[in-house]
């Protein structure tokens, strides 16, 4: 396995940090950007699934999102969805100048809230011919508020722009952990999450066990599914866990059945979802699948 390079670029005056894995072949090739899971740094899940891929030909692109690990950008920790697109737009602009890659030959890989943001990168930048998703993470205001129920809904609201509002009044940006066991209180709190998180398992240096507390009014109004008509005619992979306690299958069969373009759907026999984060039982087909279809459209 090569080690990977240093690579930064700038966007919006803010620099971002990145890693490039890069495979034995010295003519320009296809490389694809790899979304990871929020808000993981590079390090982690990303790094991961680029060296395989950059050990089966492609070169491989991971990101610290801005705000976060060794990327510029303030407060630390808040997660930025718009920035996020941002990051990853200019991440492409980068891959496309280097010698070493075929503009032409350009594909993002999200993995968890990652594939949300891929699939809604990919819908907005041409550039971007191939997208898969990773036992994703898919958003939907509309569902998200009929599933809350809508007094519910706009009482989650009001809590969590209350966080804001005091903020927007002058007062510090306020942390809360990311993850906590059971009974702790936390963005996500005990089960699969904690387990990564929370131990030496999903350790990275850059990595903080803290995030913005105004991300409960982000995750509350992210919408991201909705690129899913907007994507064709660029191919989409979706590859998922037939079960999935935190990023549901149903969510990825409703974006399977928007999608407007080619597109292919993998069933994994899996039930979980951390899995596909550090497990070679989970991550091995995911990335053999994804392989197969991007050699398909690319060779």
């Amino acid at each position: 396995m090569t080690t990977p390079h240093d690579v930064s670029f700038t966007v919006e005056g803010i620099e971002i940090a990145g890693h490039l894995h890069m495979p034995d072949a010295a003519a320009p090739g296809p490389a694809v950007l790899i979304a990871g899971p929020s808000p993981q740094v590079k390090e982690q899940v990303p790094d991961t699934y680029a060296a395989r891929l950059a050990a089966m030909g492609f070169r491989a692109l991971t990101i610290d999102y801005r705000n976060f690990g060794a990327s510029g950008g303030e407060p630390r920790l808040r997660e930025d969805p718009a920035g996020k697109l941002a990051d990853l737009r200019a991440a492409v602009s980068f891959l496309s100048h280097l010698p070493e890659v075929d503009p032409h030959h350009i594909a993002i890989v999200g993995v968890c809230a990652g594939a949300g943001y891929a699939l809604t990168a990919a819908a907005r930048d041409p550039r971007i011919r191939a997208f898969v998703g990773i036992a994703g993470f898919y958003p939907g205001l509309a569902e998200l508020r009929q599933t809350m129920g809508p007094q519910v809904y706009q009482e989650a609201l009001r809590e969590a722009i209350g966080v804001l509002e005091r903020e927007d009044r002058g007062g510090p940006v306020r942390y809360i952990p990311h993850v906590a066991p059971d009974g702790g209180t936390a963005l996500l709190t005990g089960g699969e999450v904690y387990e990564y998180y929370g131990t030496a398992r999903g350790h990275a240096a850059n990595y903080r066990n803290e995030i913005t507390a105004d991300t409960g009014y982000t995750m509350l109004t992210l919408d991201l599914a909705n690129a899913a008509p907007l994507l064709g005619p660029t191919p989409a992979l979706l590859v998922h866990g037939e079960k999935d306690a935190y990023c549901t299958p149903e969510q990825a069969q409703s974006v399977h059945e928007r999608l407007n373009g080619p597109k292919e759907i993998l069933w994994l026999p899996t039930n979980t979802h951390i899995g596909y984060y550090d497990d070679p039982a989970y991550i091995t087909p995911a990335i053999d699948s994804a392989v197969a279809f991007l050699e398909s459209l690319f060779h």
